[in-house]
C-alpha cells in the first residue's frame, strides 16, 4: 500500500514539478509529505469505516428491538381481544342467569299469590 501511495505521489510530483521546488532535498520532502497526507487519509478513512461499521451495527440492533416490539404489542392486542371476548361471554352468561333468576321469582310470586 505504501508504495502505491509514494508512486502515486511521484505521479503528482512529476505532473506539477513546475510548481515544486526542482532540487531533490526538497522534491524528498514534498513526496514525505504527500506521503504522510495519504497515510492520514487512509487513517481517516479506516476510522470513518469503522464507525459506519458501528453505526450500522446499532441500526441493525434498533430494527431487531423494534420487531420484538411490534410482536409483543401484537400479542398484547391479541390478549386484549381474548380477554374482551371472555368478558363478554361472562356478561351474557350472568344476564342469562339474571334473567333466570326473574323467570323464578316470578313463577314464586305468581305460585304464592295463587295460593
Amino acid at each position: 500500500v505504501k508504495t502505491e501511495e509514494a508512486a502515486i505521489a511521484q505521479r503528482k510530483l512529476r505532473k506539477l514539478s513546475g510548481r515544486h521546488p526542482t532540487n531533490m532535498e526538497d522534491k524528498q520532502t514534498w513526496l514525505d509529505h504527500e506521503v504522510e497526507k495519504l497515510l492520514n487519509e487512509k487513517k481517516a478513512l479506516e476510522a470513518f469505516e469503522k464507525e459506519l461499521s458501528e453505526r450500522e451495527a446499532v441500526i441493525s440492533q434498533h430494527e431487531v428491538l423494534l420487531k420484538e416490539k411490534r410482536e409483543f404489542e401484537k400479542k398484547s392486542i391479541h390478549s386484549h381481544h381474548k380477554d374482551s371476548q371472555k368478558m363478554m361471554h361472562l356478561s351474557l352468561q350472568i344476564e342469562s342467569l339474571d334473567s333466570s333468576i326473574r323467570e323464578k321469582e316470578h313463577l314464586r310470586e305468581s305460585i304464592s299469590d295463587n295460593s
